[in-house]
């Protein structure tokens, strides 16, 4: 059967579809040719076009980005909406970060929570580990951020989880903290005690104070890290004279450094005080 002399190739329809499109752009005022666009919601393929055409003359333009993923979303093109938020997460514009990330947290989810097994979410948490790092580099929302841990550590992935704590650790103490009770958690006294010994130096409420100080007697006492140990526990001992809790562990800690004499010690500082 002969090509009809009527009929056209499908690259001449894009070709005279752009060539549409470029004209369009051009003869509507910029300004009102958007807000069309992002108006738009009845026909969700006319707009992925326009919105495709008009990226590639105003590729600043986040809020276009944005409309476009969030229509990726809907049309499934996951591909699209995770390199369109993936994209936004480095720019400057907070608004357009922050908006990215509700939009990828959005895209995760509806994926994970599809997954019956845990091979298949295993495989989705490796494809998508670098755009839920970005994501909780640049959240400031620490709810979000342990969501994301927890889908992390749920696939026994230790070492992935270890990079995000890295991470977010240099950011506060919360997360330092958080490191910190990770390594504990593993018997990795001496990495635990380190990092509870810089908490001990930032500033920290009596209570919160008091919660690192206990940590680090328990790590230095199932760590055997005696040596280590002696000067810090001298340091703060004081402050916990009338913590019956807390001066039984320095008492305990003291007699498993062999130093009875600052067992002894201590205890008549604490009958002194009374």
């Amino acid at each position: 059967m002969k090509r009809s002399e009527y009929a056209i190739s499908i690259r001449e329809i894009v070709f005279i579809f752009f060539v549409f499109s470029f004209i369009l752009y051009f003869l509507f005022p910029k300004e009102s040719l958007k807000e069309k666009v992002l108006k738009e919601t009845k026909s969700n393929e006319l707009v992925l076009v326009y919105i495709e055409n008009m990226i590639k003359f105003d590729p600043q333009n986040y809020k276009l980005l944005l409309h476009f993923a969030d229509i990726s979303l809907k049309e499934d093109n996951f591909y699209t909406t995770k390199a369109i938020v993936q994209a936004l997460l480095k720019v400057k514009n907070k608004d357009a970060k922050k908006s990215a990330i509700v939009l990828g947290e959005k895209l995760f989810k509806r994926q994970y929570f599809l997954l019956k097994s845990k091979k298949e979410k295993r495989k989705l948490i490796e494809e998508y580990k670098d755009m839920l790092f970005d994501m909780v580099m640049v959240s400031n929302d620490d709810k979000l951020r342990e969501d994301i841990l927890t889908y992390i550590l749920s696939q026994k992935d230790k070492e992935e989880y270890l990079r995000f704590l890295k991470a977010l650790s240099k950011k506060s103490p919360f997360w330092k903290r958080k490191l910190a009770d990770f390594y504990l958690s593993e018997s990795r006294h001496q990495k635990a005690f380190l990092l509870y010994k810089e908490l001990l130096k930032t500033k920290l409420s009596f209570k919160e104070k008091r919660e690192v100080f206990s940590k680090i007697v328990d790590v230095l006492v199932y760590g055997g890290l005696f040596k280590e140990g002696i000067k810090i526990v001298e340091n703060y001992e004081n402050i916990f004279l009338n913590d019956k809790e807390i001066s039984k562990k320095i008492i305990k800690f003291y007699l498993a450094a062999n130093r009875a004499d600052l067992a002894r010690r201590y205890v008549l500082k604490m009958k002194n005080d009374l």
